[in-house]
């Protein structure tokens, strides 16, 4: 670096010409550096086979989402603003229900819900009041049931709920 004058600033390095007298090797380095980085996608999919590995993550993730809500329980419903779920345990020959009742949006003043709960052959009424936020019983059952199921009725409104007895 040299000054000609107090201001003009004088360079003898010349990064292009010194490129262009480079290897070949060192060329194709440098013409990766300021390289954009390709975006997630295109990595994703930048082979054959990893294109395969990601679409077929893809289908699996779909599918499976699609197989649970198609073959999963309704043990959940909602009546009046309230969310109501149904849960069901086996053990020892009787089975335990319970119907939970939490707000959810838009929620009334609470009323007075009848239930008619079924596990097999076995059937059992409830009332859960006002108050209650959970409603618990318990059916006999000798051998253990695949499905509990329950009908909650207020006034006009009705809801079914079925779950899997674990």
């Amino acid at each position: 670096m040299e000054t000609r004058d107090k201001d003009t600033v004088q360079f003898y390095y010349d990064r292009d010409r010194r490129l262009a007298k480079a290897g070949v090797y060192a060329q194709f380095a440098e013409s990766l550096h300021g390289a954009k980085r390709p975006g997630f996608f295109r990595t994703m999919t930048a082979t054959r086979s990893l294109k395969f590995l990601f679409f077929t993550l893809i289908i699996v993730v779909i599918s499976s989402f699609i197989v649970d809500w198609v073959s999963g329980s309704r043990n959940r419903g909602s009546m009046g603003g309230y969310v109501y779920v149904l849960d069901a345990l086996w053990f020892e020959g009787d089975v335990y229900l319970s119907i939970a009742r939490t707000e959810g949006r838009g929620s009334r003043a609470a009323a007075p819900v009848d239930i008619a709960m079924s596990v097999g052959e076995a059937v059992g009424p409830g009332l859960l009041t006002i108050g209650m936020t959970e409603y618990k019983s318990r059916l006999s059952a000798p051998d253990k049931p695949q499905w509990a199921a329950a009908i909650l009725t207020q006034g006009d409104s009705r809801i079914e709920l079925a779950a899997r007895v674990r």
